[in-house]
Formats: structure tokens, sequence, C-alpha cells
């Protein structure tokens, strides 16, 4: 490779991971390709299968009413697409003249009504960026005959920078796909009345929605120390991340534990951790159990006062229940543990037992946890 090319190939490797990383555009990157030869046509351009369309996603030297056509129309008698299974991937590059004679191109619709309207360029070559079974993305100029000299340097400068321009766009596609999933996320936890934190098994944070981000901001209760969430309890650090520990061998049967949280000291939050699973890898425990592992958690801190109230006689009337059944559910429904409620009401913990058992034969419940869930779906408190 001559020395011009060698810089205009690192310039060309500085453009797709600056795109990649989505510091400028992917259009910012062919029209560094088109300036070097602006005699040919350049496009990256991808063909989805299950929709049956193109789309051009960059382009260089070509006018933007053919552009138009392209999306349009073109995908339908483009000849190149029929053959796009023999296309090769970087470095190596496919020449439309190795698997589509002339004759085959010169006849063409996407020829006549496409290609000719910007010049005799009835030769080409392809470069594959990415190809799934459905779906793939090429780099592709078209040139004329008289133009092929050059367009072997094009090539040569291609199979060089391929490589780069495929890692480059694997980098897009992961921060594309990061921002669509975060996106969704926030679409999925902002209008929830709690903080809620994604994280991996470590505690590493990978979202937080809004509320999540206040209650990290205001730090009484939970901060982040190098990207992983810390509790300001040791106490409620303990108890959150035992439970953590218990889900990293997570079976169907598990349910949440609410955890009272210690933090902050004059209205403390009510915590609890769920499990989010490969279920399409399941493995085995001990050679007997089915357990799936946990890929990501998400951490669920309420604070009471957040929370509306439900009068004790609205839960009263929805459960058909005696007013001190009322209160226990009342009481649950902001965080009090059942020691917490006895103490509040002035009974005795058996008596608050009793209470509970009658409320779980009225909700058809058996734990605590399903208790205040169903409780959550009754009066809709995290809505």
């Amino acid at each position: 490779m001559i020395v011009q090319d060698t810089k205009l190939a690192l310039e060309l490797v500085d453009a797709a991971y600056l795109a990649g990383a989505g510091n400028s555009e992917w259009n910012d990157f062919t029209k560094a390709f088109g300036n070097a030869f602006p005699e040919m046509l350049t496009v990256m351009a991808g063909y989805d299968r299950r929709i049956k369309s193109v789309e051009v996603f960059a382009s260089a030297n070509v006018a933007e009413d053919s552009l138009t056509a392209y999306h349009d129309y073109y995908h339908k008698v483009n000849v190149y697409l029929q053959k796009a299974h023999l296309w090769k991937s970087f470095p190596d590059v496919t020449f439309w003249y190795d698997i589509l004679s002339k004759e085959e191109i010169l006849s063409s619709e996407f020829y006549k009504d496409f290609i000719s309207k910007q010049g005799p360029h009835y030769e080409a070559f392809a470069g594959v960026i990415f190809r799934e079974e459905s779906r793939f993305l090429a780099f592709t100029c078209n040139y004329g005959e008289q133009q092929r000299k050059n367009a072997e340097r094009a090539t040569n400068l291609l199979r060089v920078i391929g490589p780069h321009l495929q890692r480059a766009f694997e980098l897009h596609r992961q921060i594309e796909g990061d921002r669509i999933y975060t996106q969704m996320l926030e679409r999925s936890f902002d209008h929830i009345k709690a903080s809620v934190f994604l994280m991996d098994q470590n505690g590493k944070k990978i979202f937080a929605n809004a509320r999540g981000e206040s209650l990290l901001s205001d730090g009484h209760v939970i901060v982040e120390k190098n990207k992983c969430l810390q509790f300001k309890s040791s106490n409620d650090q303990n108890s959150v991340f035992k439970d953590v520990e218990n889900l990293k061998q997570y079976t169907p049967a598990h349910s949440p534990k609410l955890i009272r949280l210690e933090a902050p000291f004059e209205n403390p939050h009510v915590a609890f951790v769920s499990v989010l699973v490969d279920q399409d890898n399941p493995v085995m425990l001990n050679n007997k159990d089915l357990v799936m592992l946990p890929h990501q958690l998400l951490l669920f801190i309420i604070d009471p006062k957040d929370q509306p109230i439900v009068h004790d006689s609205l839960i009263s009337t929805a459960l058909d229940c005696t007013p001190s059944e009322a209160k226990l559910a009342q009481s649950l429904l902001v965080g009090f543990d059942l020691h917490s409620h006895a103490e509040k009401e002035e009974i005795s913990y058996n008596t608050a037992r009793r209470h509970l058992q009658a409320l779980f034969s009225k909700t058809e419940t058996s734990s605590q946890v399903e208790l205040v869930r169903r409780l959550i779906q009754i009066f809709g408190l995290l809505r």
C-alpha cells in the first residue's frame, strides 16, 4: 500500500470508530471514502428479509432522489441483491463481474432506472459488514469499467480497513442496543412509585429509574461506589445481599423477601430483590434440582411515605375483614413487620399472628410477601 493510501486507511479507521462510538455520523465515514474515490457511488446498505426492505445506512456521491428511489422501489429489481448470499465478508471483497455478467447487469431495471442515470457505473464490488439469518449490511461501490484500476486500489484499502469497519459497527449495534434497552427500562419503571435498580450479581449498577437516581443523589439510604450499589447501613447491606446470594441459585418456586431497612432512621424504607433469569439455559444442581442462574437482578426500594395510605375502612370493606385485620394490612402495606405492628397497636405478637392468618384466608395467600403482593394488586399502590 502506498504512503498516501496508508494515511487514508488510518483516517478511515478513525472515522469508522468515531461513528461506531456515536461521536459522529456514518455518513462522515462514507464521505471520507467517497472523497478519495469521487468517481464511485459509495453506499452502506442493508437488506432485511423480514420486511423485504432496503435501508441505505450511509452514502457518498449518490444523488438524493436516487437514494429515495432505492428505499422505495429498487430493492425489488436489484440484481445484486439476488446474489447477496454469494457476497464475501471483509477482508475478502466480492466483484460483481465474478457472479454477474455485464449483460445481466446492463439489461436489469436496476441499472436502467437507477445506475445509468448517474453514469456508466455498471461494475461494482462489495464487502459484508455483518450477516444474520434474515438481514445483512454491506459496503458497496459502483464504478465504470474505465475506473477498474482505481477500484482495485479501493478494494485493497477495504481489505485493510474492513475488519475495523466490522468492529466499529459491532460497537455501534451494542451502543444502540444498550440505548434501546435503557429506554425500555425507563418506560417500564419510571411510573412506579419506587426506586428501581437493575444490577448484576455483584451489585454493579446497570440501570436506575428516575427515583433510583434521586435516592442515590440523596445518599441517605444507598450510594454508588466504584459503580456498585452500597447501602449506608451495614446491616441493610448484609440483609439485602444475603438475599442476593440466595438468589444466585434461583428456582421457579422462589418468592422475593420483603426487607425492612434501618435507614433512614426517621423513615425506614422497604426493599426486595427480584431476579431476571436466563430461562433458556437452566442448569442442574446436585444432579437433581433444575435451577436457573440469574443474569441480572432488580432491586426495589420503597419509601412508605411515597405510597398512598389506604384507609383501613376501605381495606375492611374490600377484604370483608375486621377493623383489626384491616389495620394490620395497612401496616404491612407501608412496610411494618409483624412485631412493629404489634408494638404500634399495643397488642401481643400472637394476636397479630391471628390477624395475619385471617388475612391469609381472606386473600387466598400463604405468606406475608404473597399477601402484600395481593394487596398491591388490589389497591394499585405502585401505579
